[in-house]
């Protein structure tokens, strides 16, 4: 009797694959990217991460920038959401022994080949002295520019 079902069944996984199959082909839309990010202390730049990637529905982008002593570290996925896609990002940099810098944040990518961008900032005072290597003024910058490849 189990021999009678094995056509059906068959046909149904057949008709279940079919659909992801298809969709992950429609996915598969590569995004290329640049980042820049400024942390300044004291109106002064310290540090400037820059980089130009591509990403992929199947290939996240992980950059690991860091050093013996300091975690540093930008990350990028692509997903689609209602035929468009969406980078998400992420940064973190341990950028001295009391103060790191993280923020994380997405980008709707549309077709025609324009680049869209999104930019943001944040800043902080620590009353440390402003000489010494804690206190001052901070001020972390980042733009984000991508576009279908």
């Amino acid at each position: 009797m189990s021999h009678l079902f094995t056509p059906v069944i068959s046909c149904l996984a057949a008709a279940c694959l079919a659909v992801p199959i298809g969709a992950l082909a429609a996915d598969n839309t590569a995004v290329a990217c640049s980042v820049m990010v400024d942390y300044s202390k004291n109106n002064v730049l310290v540090e400037r991460y820059l980089r130009d990637f591509v990403v992929t529905p199947d290939t996240p982008f992980v950059d690991d920038f860091g050093t013996r002593l300091r975690l540093k570290q930008f990350t990028a996925t692509v997903t689609r959401a209602s035929g468009t896609a969406v980078v998400s990002f992420d940064y973190f940099n341990d950028v001295g022994v009391f103060h790191a810098v993280a923020f994380n944040g997405s980008l709707s990518v549309r077709g025609g080949g324009d680049a869209q961008s999104t930019s943001g900032s944040h800043s902080f005072f620590a009353a440390n002295g402003s000489t010494g290597p804690v206190g001052g003024a901070h001020l972390t910058s980042y733009t984000v520019s991508c576009r279908k490849a």
